[in-house]
């Protein structure tokens, strides 16, 4: 019920889990702690956006800015030491920013175009749908 990001060799943690959030489930209370499958995920590194496509059909929006920012306080300094910092994350870092149902069916993947701020999923049904990244507005299929 809980998505975990993990960091990553240049940290002072090395591969540890730095940060926990609750998942959204859009069928049943966004409350729920029941388990869930991440189908497709990408990170853009312009926005610093999460967009990650689950089992239920939904692709969901996450702003990681505040972590982002956070880390790189614990990147290694230019004279390669570490600062010794370790990062300090709430789930309140993460800000969810929005969801859609983007298939009846689930997605098989999910591509991020950056230059036209465009998601792209395909679906188990062959159906190919295009969303806007800012708002998750359908635009065609």
């Amino acid at each position: 019920g809980k998505m975990n990001l993990l960091a990553l060799p240049k940290l002072v943690v090395k591969q540890q889990r730095i940060l926990s959030w609750k998942k959204k489930d859009m069928d049943k209370d966004p409350n729920s702690e029941a388990a869930m499958c991440i189908n497709s995920i990408y990170y853009c590194e312009k926005t610093l956006r999460l967009f990650i496509a689950d089992e239920k059909f939904y692709i969901k929006c996450y702003d990681i800015s505040e972590v982002i920012e956070i880390l790189g306080d614990c990147m290694p300094n230019k004279d390669r030491t570490h600062s010794r910092k370790e990062p300090k994350l709430v789930e309140d870092n993460i800000k969810y920013r929005w969801h859609v149902r983007a298939h009846e069916d689930i997605i098989k993947s999910m591509e991020y175009i950056e230059s036209e701020s465009l998601i792209i999923t395909t679906c188990v049904d062959k159906r190919v749908k295009i969303f806007e990244s800012e708002e998750g507005k359908y635009i065609e299929a």
